[in-house]
């Protein structure tokens, strides 16, 4: 009843609390759902079609490395669709050197 109303990173917080809210929210069947939230965002681009709106949410909002878990992943890579903790972007991130 009040999962229309709250916004992406809500949502996505929600998701974790339980296995039972987990399975309801990450499910196809409530991609309406991410998708409302995530319109409600303004100036947010739309989600790629190569990842979920849950995938996108998390990309964007949350602050854990896709990688290992930690918190406080601040490098994201937007077209390999990827957030890394400082540790993991630097053993995982290819560096160019000149």
């Amino acid at each position: 009843e009040i999962a229309p109303l709250l916004r992406p990173v809500d949502l996505l917080q929600v998701s974790r609390t339980n296995k039972i809210l987990r399975v309801a929210l990450l499910s196809r069947s409530n991609r309406r759902l991410w998708s409302a939230a995530l319109t409600r965002i303004p100036d947010l681009p739309p989600c790629p079609d190569d990842i979920s709106e849950p995938c996108y949410t998390a990309l964007i909002f949350d602050s854990y490395c896709f990688h290992c878990g930690a918190d406080q992943a601040y490098s994201v890579d937007y077209f390999l669709r990827v957030r890394l903790c400082s540790t993991c972007y630097s053993i995982r991130s290819v560096h160019r050197c000149m």
